[in-house]
């Protein structure tokens, strides 16, 4: 169960870049990895949308009971982190970089 919610959160990021995708913007190439922006006007609907998967899989973990509960416990904590850090980094962010 612990693994399905992360990978829940992984699918729910890809559906969330595949119906938000912005066709006008580039793909960035970094290290290996591709990323492809949204537009504009989706990326507060996109943002909470995520934040609600990254709730559902902490959520899951902490209630996971398979023995090793302080391990799914401390990957929730980071799921916390990650939303403090993201919401951080979308605060600093300029706006051209959004349109």
């Amino acid at each position: 169960m612990p693994l399905a919610a992360l990978l829940d959160v992984e699918r729910a990021l890809n559906r969330i870049v595949a119906l938000n995708t912005d066709p006008t913007a580039s793909k960035v190439r970094k290290r290996g990895d591709t990323f492809r922006a949204i537009t504009p006007a989706s990326t507060a609907k996109a943002k909470e949308t995520f934040r609600q998967a990254l709730d559902e899989a902490a959520t899951v973990l902490l209630r996971s009971d398979q023995g090793s509960g302080s391990h799914f416990a401390q990957i929730a904590q980071a799921l916390d982190s990650n939303k403090i850090l993201l919401r951080a980094w979308f605060m600093r962010v300029p706006s051209y970089m959004f349109g």
